[in-house]
């Protein structure tokens, strides 16, 4: 949800900031997160136009004619998520999505309902590719026969179109005529290119086995890498690399530009069971290829993060480099249990983040990631590797006390990663601006797929600055991540849920039509509060989650720019906390500048408060000026509130 400030007045008596929602999203009350002010802060509520605030001077904050306040931040309160349901009398499943050019969303799954569309009733599982406009409208195409076909990946062509890739089991999906690949084992993977929302051509990649392609990605230059697993020996390898063994081994293969054939295909692995999961293409064409594997053997290469497999199986990443089509660099990532690769997504300098699931305690997290230490079962994991694949740059647990699993990654423009999943945790570190705060899913604690999320990652894996669950009381999960615009995001995935509730200011009322739906929900996931600012404010504060056990805060300050820009050096941080506007703020914390543990930012965990309640925090700089006289800078009040129990 973005915001915009009309107005912005200060004066001695009062400062007042005027927000106005973007475009047509619902305003929601500030009850309906659970926020209460201070009876003595005015907020007015005017529909979809706006929200003002005012800060009344009694808070303790600077307001004066010699020195008015620097820096307010201010909690957005405004989002309109929804949520689709497609599906017909079967079982309809969402795999991944994609944003077209007009807001129009295309879903690949699968379905087994015989009703979907009314020309081309399912055989047994179909291939599913569904456009939803961005007026309502839904368009499905159903790609099989009698067998089972299934879409896993969506990309867009930067030329026309879409292409989608998958595994077909029957002789419902063939090539093109003048298409490379030829219908070879029990299971090939496929290629389809939509143009116009109708299928334009269609080739076949595989061997005598089983292949599936799981995953794609399109480069600037309209090469399209896919990625999967194989059981097949005979794949055609455009290099040394060989079937290693086991039941199956990755593989990763480039169609060549004019689509004529595949200029590049290699197998990813060794002696045991390998799979490739996930692929992303970089900025400069090279393809990152994410998955599992448990083979010792498999290739690595010197001076790469982990060169060693670490338990039983553990996540691969490979950099393959779009000229050489040589393999850059591949490392292991993992320790003594089990980890699995489903997604990965690359930056504008190469640096590649890497989701999937862990059963290992002692993954190499810091002392500043989010959470250091994997709960009792499966936990999801966030890594992010230096572009040269040497530097584990940042790695972080992400979960609650029971099964979670991630499958989906995308970054943000700011860096941050985006991630979807499952869990079947009850505390799952939501945060309060979710639009779903509670866990719906039912069953006991290692049960996986309770509900979908959604969670954000700062930069620097440090904090989960959004997250918010979905879903109802059975089974249901998220798959794929895209961007839509203007801050949101869309998820898809499947739900088996009868009903799915409220879900922000959206009540979803109907349920499935069969056993399972696909699910379709667009996020607003909230930006950093509104910052208004003087040239040379020396604070901001943002409230990062809040919940029935505390209060997280993320205060950001360069102390080395401060000290250049005002002249003076930094004594103390101290942070301060009031739940009423007639009562004395209290010190949180007050450290020692030189002992404040991250220059730039850092985390405060405040655990003395009380659901139901509002709280104003405030973080102020005490520094010394030429003299050594102390002088308290200018401070900046952030509001929260606490959910009721």
């Amino acid at each position: 949800m973005r915001t915009g400030h009309e107005a912005l007045r200060i004066s001695a008596a009062a400062l007042e900031i005027t927000l106005t929602p973007h475009r047509s999203a619902k305003q929601r009350s500030l009850a309906a997160i659970g926020l209460r002010l201070p009876t003595r802060w005015s907020v007015c509520p005017l529909g979809v136009k706006a929200v003002v605030v005012r800060i009344q001077p009694k808070l303790g904050v600077l307001i004066g004619a010699a020195l008015a306040v620097s820096v307010v931040a201010v909690v957005d309160i405004a989002s309109g998520p929804t949520v689709t349901r497609i599906g017909g009398s079967g079982d309809d499943r969402g795999h991944s999505v994609v944003t077209l050019a007009d807001g129009s969303l295309v879903i690949v799954g699968q379905s087994s309902s015989k009703d979907l569309v009314s020309d081309a009733p399912a055989k047994d599982v179909d291939a599913m590719i569904a456009t939803l406009g961005s007026d309502g409208e839904t368009h499905i195409t159903l790609l099989g026969s009698f067998g089972e076909d299934i879409a896993h990946d969506v990309a867009l062509d930067p030329n026309d179109g879409y292409w989608v890739c998958g595994e077909t089991w029957s002789s419902g999906i063939q090539p093109t005529e003048g298409a490379p690949g030829e219908r070879n084992g029990e299971c090939d993977a496929f290629l389809v290119h939509m143009k116009g929302g109708k299928v334009a051509r269609t080739i076949l990649f595989g061997g005598d086995g089983v292949d599936a392609a799981e995953s794609l990605a399109v480069a600037a230059d309209g090469a399209v890498w896919i990625a999967g697993r194989t059981s097949s020996q005979d794949l055609g390898v455009t290099d040394r690399s060989s079937f290693g063994g086991g039941t199956y081994d990755g593989f990763v293969a480039r169609l060549a530009t004019d689509g004529k054939s595949f200029d590049h295909i290699s197998y990813l692995g060794g002696e045991l069971e390998d799979r490739a999961h996930g692929i992303a293409v970089g900025p400069d064409g090279d393809a990152y290829v994410t998955g599992m594997t448990g083979s010792t053997d498999m290739r690595t290469t010197s001076g790469v993060a982990q060169d060693t497999l670490g338990g039983w199986v553990d996540v691969f990443l490979t950099r393959i480099d779009a000229e050489s089509l040589q393999h850059e660099y591949t490392t292991f990532f993992g320790h003594s249990g089990y980890e699995a690769g489903f997604a990965v997504a690359v930056d504008e300098a190469g640096a590649a983040v890497v989701t999937g699931y862990t059963t290992s305690n002692g993954l190499p997290t810091n002392k500043h990631s989010f959470q250091r230490v994997k709960t009792p079962f499966d936990d999801v994991f966030v890594a992010r590797f230096s572009a040269d694949g040497s530097e584990i740059e940042y790695a972080t647990y992400l979960g609650g006390a029971g099964m979670d699993e991630a499958a989906d990654v995308l970054l943000g423009p700011d860096g941050s990663a985006y991630v979807c999943g499952s869990t079947g945790s009850a505390e799952f570190p939501v945060t309060i601006d979710a639009p779903q705060v509670a866990y719906r899913g039912g069953g006991a604690v290692f049960q996986r797929k309770g509900d979908g999320f959604v969670a954000r990652i700062s930069p620097d894996g440090a904090e989960v600055t959004y997250a918010t669950l979905l879903g109802g009381a059975a089974i249901d999960e998220l798959c794929g991540l895209a961007h839509v615009g203007g801050g949101e995001i869309v998820g898809v995935g499947t739900t088996a849920s009868s009903t799915l509730g409220r879900f922000g200011d959206h009540v979803v009322t109907s349920g499935p039509q069969g056993g399972e739906d696909v699910l379709v929900a667009r996020l607003e996931p909230f930006e950093e509060p509104v910052v208004l600012t003087e040239p040379g404010s020396p604070t901001s504060l943002t409230v990062v989650s809040a919940d029935h056990s505390g209060v997280v805060l993320r205060w950001d300050q360069d102390l080395r720019a401060l000290e250049r820009a005002t002249g003076l050096t930094a004594s103390r941080i101290v942070v301060r906390r009031s739940d009423s506007i007639d009562v004395e703020f209290a010190d949180v914390l007050d450290v020692d500048a030189a002992e404040f543990p991250r220059i730039g930012r850092t985390r405060l965990w405040d655990g003395d408060v009380l659901p139901g309640k509002g709280y104003i925090y405030e973080v102020a700089v005490v520094a010394k000026d030429e003299s050594g006289e102390l002088v308290r800078l200018p401070t900046s009040p952030v509001v929260t509130g606490i959910p009721a129990q």
